[in-house]
């Protein structure tokens, strides 16, 4: 055995759980739909559900007050972990990212990209542009930076994925009574 093979308890221990979390984690994540998206800088959720600690940090220090913890019976097996509120609030996407800064465990992590929290989904059959008025306040709200969003020819949001990074303003602006007519949808991050 080579002396890089050698592995100490601590990681021997850390490796299993890891791997029993993931095998386990990913057999209940299908049979229990998310609650929502993860704050930005947020690792692959079976990782993220082993290093959150639940300390709230990242809560406090969002000063858009947009990322909340559900309580245990809304969350079931995601623990009272955070999740952003993005059908109240959108995302501002904060240029120094003091939710990522705040979390000392791992569980979101800073990059040199822009984190990608989510992409947008259109839902034609609530869009108020589909049912023949006129409505363009998702593309309005749509930060000019990403520039991930615009009307097509039959007035319903085009959604440009390769952009859009989940911040939520297109679904929070949505006038929708019968429903909104764009959600964010959690993407795995890479």
């Amino acid at each position: 055995m080579k002396k890089d093979d050698i592995i100490n308890r601590r990681d021997f221990f850390k490796f299993g759980f890891k791997k029993s979390g993931n095998i386990v984690g990913k057999q209940i994540q299908k049979k229990v739909p998310r609650i929502g998206v993860r704050p930005p800088g947020a690792v692959d959720e079976d990782e993220f559900l082993l290093l959150c600690s639940r300390c709230t940090d990242c809560i406090n220090a969002c000063p858009h007050d947009v990322i909340f913890k559900p309580s245990f019976a809304e969350t079931k097996i995601y623990g009272e972990t955070p999740f952003l509120d993005l059908k109240h609030k959108a995302c501002e996407f904060c240029v120094d990212f003091p939710c990522i800064s705040a979390c000392t465990k791992g569980a979101l992590v800073k990059t040199e990209e822009t984190p990608v929290i989510g992409t947008a989904k259109v839902y034609k059959e609530h869009c108020l542009g589909a049912q023949g008025q006129y409505c363009d306040y998702c593309s309005r709200s749509c930060p000019k930076e990403f520039n991930a969003l615009t009307i097509g020819e039959d007035r319903v949001p085009i959604i440009d994925e390769t952009a859009c990074v989940g911040c939520g303003k297109c679904e929070y602006i949505c006038p929708s009574q019968t429903g909104k007519a764009i959600e964010i949808r959690w993407i795995t991050p890479k």
